[in-house]
């Protein structure tokens, strides 16, 4: 792999140009829901009915940084992003959503960094990977949902900690890298828990850049591991108090089966993305010989 000591400076006028209309692009695309206001799935659960965010008093900070889960959910930097949302625009749905097409704009030009960095500064690679990034129909509701801020938010910070990551392998093993990837890292945890596969992500981009495996490399990661282990276990202690989860409706096989199918699924809503829907109902029982296969 290439220095990548100079990313930004490297990037040639004719890329810069060429991100710059899929930038163009995609706000033009978004831009109708600037004109959206709320919907009554989860937004008045995290918004519009939650009195939580409506001030920086002691007591709000500490539900939201510390005590209080929202939709089942515990993501603190979300919730504290949506109440500085409604300290300067109070209820104005709008905002909510520029700030989203914001995250999400400001996500593609990371993708496009990360991706350059990882593909020996290739030029059409990660302008492709950036466009379909932006313009893909699957990503529309992380997007045009208020109440997917978690998901613009914990990319953001996630993006930011892949790049660090990167920077700490082509830097001779700085520290200081790695520390800062840590910190995106737990920034991202605590906007959506999701990014509890962060540390794999680590292990695979060791792979693709021909790392060594050696011991220093998985204790280096341990860290990561840890602050992945403690927010799965909050997230599921947080889902099972709201009664997110039932262990009882499905058997382990029949999970495996669901759990297939929706990775399966995800896959060919990429390449052929028709019938999207903002909920997927579980099939009813005997499940369609679909899951099974």
């Amino acid at each position: 792999m290439s220095n990548n000591s100079s990313i930004i400076s490297n990037i040639s006028l004719k890329e810069r140009w060429l991100l710059l209309g899929i930038l163009v692009i995609t706000f033009a695309v978004f831009s109708p829901t600037l004109g959206y206001d709320f919907v009554n799935w989860d937004d008045n659960l995290y918004v519009t009915d939650n009195y939580d965010i409506r001030s920086f008093s002691s007591e709000n900070l500490e539900k939201i940084l510390l005590t209080e889960q929202y939709a089942a959910n515990y993501h603190p930097l979300t919730m504290l992003s949506l109440a500085v949302n409604y300290w300067y625009s109070g209820l104005d749905g709008s905002s909510y959503h520029f700030i989203n097409v914001l995250l999400h704009l400001l996500n593609i030009i990371l993708v496009f960094i990360w991706i350059r960095m990882i593909s020996n500064n290739s030029s059409m690679i990660p302008l492709l990977v950036a466009a379909v990034f932006a313009l893909h129909p699957i990503h529309v509701e992380s997007v045009a949902w208020v109440s997917e801020r978690k998901d613009v938010l914990f990319t953001f910070f996630y993006l930011l900690g892949l790049i660090f990551y990167v920077r700490y392998l082509t830097k001779k093993n700085e520290k200081k890298y790695l520390i800062l990837t840590l910190f995106w890292f737990t920034f991202s945890l605590l906007s959506k828990p999701a990014a509890v596969v962060f540390p794999l992500h680590l292990i695979l981009l060791d792979y693709f850049m021909n790392q060594k495996i050696t011991l220093k490399r998985i204790v280096e990661k341990l860290p990561f591991f840890i602050a992945a282990l403690l927010m799965g276990i909050k997230t599921l202690l947080v889902q099972d108090n709201e009664g997110a989860v039932n262990f009882d409706a499905f058997s382990i096989w029949e999970r495996i089966q669901l759990a297939s199918y929706a990775l399966t699924a995800y896959i060919v809503k990429f390449i052929l993305p028709i019938n999207l829907s903002s909920f997927y109902p579980y099939p009813a029982k005997p499940f369609p010989v679909e899951y099974l296969i």
